[in-house]
């Protein structure tokens, strides 16, 4: 269990729910399919499952479509067209080989599995999604997930790879990296520095110009 850090990990599969689609037979697509037979079985549905239904579409859409029920003619049939089914459209090869192509999912925010989508090829991909690559880096991760850069409505910049916030105001500075990257407009009169640092600050400064003039008094009185 790699918690969060599964978002932006890929992996491939021959179907998901949030595939694009439309079955001919049924009209329903990847996610309805998935809906009603999670209604009916109590469990969700896999990529077997989603090949079962598409079987049964592939002969029902053949013989609609040949008005026969002639097993060669059907055969026939099955070898030259195509089937849109609610894993993608079917066709088969030379050796009666299902071909619908996999795809790629990519985990979203990392919050849970369920948020995995389909994102490649652009064809099939999620509506809206689109793949991300490369990865973002563990701190930009950390930046996206985490930080205030751009979390919970705080939007006041966009994580970089490396995880810095680059700011959307121009008067703003980044500070932080990954999970305490941030914009801020605080300026340089020190009024985040704590009270105590600009006391010792001062301080030093002072012991400092005190011994410059005294080495410049001795300079002016020893010159020549």
């Amino acid at each position: 269990d790699v918690g969060s850090d599964v978002a932006y990990m890929m992996a491939g599969t021959d179907w998901h729910p949030t595939m694009k689609g439309i079955d001919e037979v049924t009209g329903w697509s990847a996610s309805e399919f998935s809906v009603q037979f999670d209604k009916r079985s109590y469990r969700s549905a896999a990529y077997q499952s989603a090949a079962a239904s598409a079987s049964i579409s592939v002969v029902l859409q053949a013989i609609e479509k040949t008005g026969t029920m002639d097993d060669d003619i059907l055969r026939e049939y099955i070898a030259n067209a195509y089937f849109p089914t609610v894993k993608s459209n079917l066709t088969f090869d030379e050796n009666g080989q299902a071909f619908g192509g996999s795809v790629m999912l990519q985990f979203v925010s990392g919050e849970d599995s369920s948020d995995a989508m389909v994102v490649y090829p652009p064809e099939k991909a999620a509506e809206g999604y689109s793949i991300i690559y490369p990865m973002p880096t563990w701190e930009g991760k950390d930046c996206i997930q985490v930080s205030d850069c751009e979390l919970n409505g705080k939007l006041n910049g966009t994580c970089a790879p490396d995880g810095t916030c680059v700011c959307t105001n121009p008067n703003d500075r980044s500070i932080g990296v990954g999970p305490t990257a941030l914009c801020t407009n605080i300026s340089e009169d020190f009024t985040h520095v704590s009270a105590s640092y600009i006391a010792v600050g001062y301080s030093l400064f002072a012991i400092q110009t005190f011994l410059s003039l005294i080495c410049m008094a001795w300079t002016l009185t020893f010159r020549k």
